[in-house]
């Protein structure tokens, strides 16, 4: 239409300015339809160059901020760019070179929206945006638009630089051929356009052309007759049709095998890819191994320069095959649309590997991801299959070894986000809806606990390990995988972790009272008296009698205030040790990754978290308790442990007494704390091995 042209016109001027800023060394990094005005007269302005880039400038210390909806604004040395717009890029600014490409990719973005009344990439978060951009290149435009438009855009809009234009003139300069009705590198249109095309831009040889063969009909007419003349130029005519469509369809059918035989082997490398990329977020580590390989990383495969190749290879390879599907007038590829259905599922189960935790399990279970989208729209589409069914119906299956002999057991559903303590017995079966579950066994007068997050499409094996008989004061915690680390201070990244060797940790941490008596039993005392900071500086709790000579501190509140050092030698006296820092965490959150030792909501009135000093007694908060019955972990002192850490640091952890839910927090950990210094705020717990 007159508008359709007039906007591309404008763009193709906006793309020339950009151009010249190209040549000038300047890039933009902010193209969008707000930075490009019309005047009345046909000028056209690209404006807010507040992000400009003079050539070669770094942009390792710019990043993006989560703004609040898709109408997000850019602002100076906050973004990069607009979520919506950017290239993919520059999302990833601090790990990629980002340079004029960028900037084609905005004006094909622009282009996109006004071919299309819609963004490149929906969202309304930015993060939102970002992460469809990372699933694939936008939908190309539906029939109603211009191919050789669409082709403009869907090129310059290409996930790799690359395979966009070589520059914004070249941008350009298909814009300016599309108005003149010309041939544009980025589309090859059929024989019948490209002859229009040829008579358009060769009129005089066309007219010419045209006279000589009336000549020559006018000749032949008068020599053999109008009709016999116009008969036989009928018949070639329609022999040569016949014969252009016969090898039209010869030809599309050859390019159509090729084409697929190409998408099948793209499919399989960025299969491939995956897997390779989605490793360090499957493994499974043990002991005191740190998971090195996820600081810092977020699952964003799209990002992956294997997997986008693959992809863009991929995409050609289906765009050209559908191409040639439609010049021989058949249906869309079942083959086609298989690899991209397996596609979208293989991604966005690893991106559920690599982010399931309790209190994503309501929101997987209805595919209410947003990486479960691109599957739910080609299902919609008719695009199914059984491993489809199969896979959105988000089930797992879980395999028990033998119950021993003489015990009982039954699977509890546990419910975290909704309601800390909800829990309900299902059958127990192999399969089941995905979650977190507890096998309790009970042996008489005892009750185990083995809990197991059941994930979808993936088998578990939870294997029944009891002990010959349980210490005193003591719970059972069995080996066994669990979700480690999360969002708290110093945590380590979530990771896959696997004990392998069952423990039997205290359920409560070491009191004031059990301390005394180990004192009274040590003639040598140097380093293990414990001892409080004050305004009036360092003053010991106990007398030289051991009596309790510091206020508010009892008898059966947690020691504090002792080394690790003493903790160790207490420990030792009473046949225990310390636990490791993820021996503690799988005594904490169990299997699940849950947020806190009992859930996923936070109470204050849970643990003991107030301001006051010293902690109240041990126990006396009975729902700070984890799955397995251990209290005491969110809230009263933090905890020693058995992990160093350079140099010269411990491992603590455990929340302490503050108001507020980050130290509270499973995942939370204090590494700034030498073993030989005592801390009013940090205690202990006894681990006994096991038998």
């Amino acid at each position: 239409s007159e508008s359709l042209e007039t906007c591309v016109r404008a763009l193709e001027k906006a793309a020339r300015g950009v151009a010249h800023a190209h040549r000038q060394g300047i890039l933009h990094r902010d193209i969008k339809p707000g930075n490009i005005m019309l005047g009345e007269h046909g000028e056209v302005w690209v404006l807010d160059w507040g992000l400009v880039a003079a050539k070669g400038e770094s942009l390792v210390d710019t990043h993006i901020e989560d703004e609040t909806g898709p109408e997000a604004l850019t602002r100076a040395g906050v973004t990069i760019g607009t979520p919506g717009y950017m290239a993919p890029e520059q999302a990833e600014a601090g790990k990629a070179h980002v340079g004029p490409p960028a900037d084609v990719h905005g004006l094909g973005a622009v282009l996109y929206e006004l071919l299309t009344e819609e963004r490149p990439y929906g969202g309304q978060t930015s993060g939102e945006v970002i992460h469809q951009m990372s699933l694939g290149p936008p939908a190309p435009p539906d029939d109603t638009v211009p191919r050789p438009l669409a082709a403009i855009a869907m090129k310059a809009l290409a996930q790799k630089p690359p395979n966009r234009y070589p520059s914004a003139d070249a941008f350009a300069d298909d814009l300016a051929a599309f108005l003149a009705r010309q041939p544009i590198s980025a589309y090859r249109a059929p024989i019948p356009v490209r002859a229009a095309a040829f008579v358009r831009r060769h009129v005089m040889a066309s007219a010419l052309a045209a006279v000589a063969f009336l000549g020559a009909l006018g000749a032949a007419a008068v020599i053999g007759g109008r009709a016999r003349l116009e008969t036989a130029a009928a018949s070639a005519r329609e022999n040569e049709k016949a014969r252009e469509e016969k090898e039209r369809h010869e030809n599309a059918e050859k390019g159509l095998a090729a084409a697929l035989a190409r998408a099948q082997g793209a499919q399989a490398r960025r299969l491939d890819a995956l897997k390779i990329y989605a490793a360090p977020f499957e493994k499974v580590y043990t002991g005191d191994e740190q998971p090195a390989e996820l600081i810092d990383r977020t699952f964003l495969a799209a990002t992956d320069p294997e997997i986008a190749r693959a992809e863009d290879g991929w995409q050609a390879a289906a765009t050209e095959a559908r191409i040639h599907l439609e010049t021989l007038g058949a249906p869309r590829s079942q083959e086609l649309d298989g690899q991209e259905l397996d596609w979208a599922i293989e991604v966005a189960l690893a991106h559920e590997a690599a982010i399931i935790e309790s209190r994503w399990i309501e929101r997987l279970r209805q595919n209410e991801a947003p990486f479960w989208k691109p599957v739910l729209e080609l299902v919609e589409k008719g695009v199914t299959s059984e491993r489809a069914e199969h896979v959105l119906a988000g089930t797992g299956r879980l395999l028990m070894g033998p119950i021993p002999p003489g015990c009982k057991a039954a699977l509890f559903e546990i419910v975290t986000a909704q309601n800390p303590f909800g829990r309900r017995e299902v059958e127990l079966s192999e399969d089941l809806r995905l979650g977190s579950y507890d096998l309790v066994v009970t042996r008489t007068g005892e009750t185990f606990h083995f809990p197991v997050l059941v994930e979808r499409d993936r088998t578990k094996c939870l294997e029944i390990v009891l002990p010959g008989s349980v210490r005193e004061g003591f719970v059972w915690i069995p080996p066994g995988e669990f979700l480690a680390g999360g969002d708290a201070q110093d945590a380590f990244p979530r990771h896959r972790r696997k004990l392998e060797k069952g423990f039997f940790l205290a359920r409560t941490e070491v009191t004031f009272g059990e301390y005394i008596g180990f004192l009274q039993e040590t003639p040598d005392r140097s380093g293990l008296l414990p001892v409080v900071d004050t305004n009036e500086g360092t003053k010991p709790v106990l007398s030289d009698g051991l009596s309790i000579a510091f206020p508010s501190v009892r008898i059966a509140t947690p020691v504090l205030g002792v080394t690790r050092m003493a903790a160790e030698r207490y420990l030792a006296s009473r046949n225990a040790r310390l636990p490791t820092e993820f021996e503690w965490e799988r005594a904490a959150g169990g299997a699940d990754g849950r947020v806190y030792a009992w859930g996923d909501e936070f109470d204050k009135e849970f643990a003991n978290v107030q301001e006051e000093f010293p902690p109240a007694n041990t126990g006396a908060h009975p729902r700070d308790e984890s799955i397995f019955g251990v209290l005491d972990l969110a809230g009263s002192v933090s905890e020693w442990t058995s992990t160093d850490l350079p140099p010269n640091m411990a491992a603590i952890r455990g929340g302490y007494g503050v108001v507020g839910e980050d130290k509270a927090r499973r995942a939370y950990r204090l590494t700034t704390l030498d073993p030989a210094s005592p801390r009013d705020y940090v205690g202990c717990r006894a681990v006994a091995d096991g038998q």
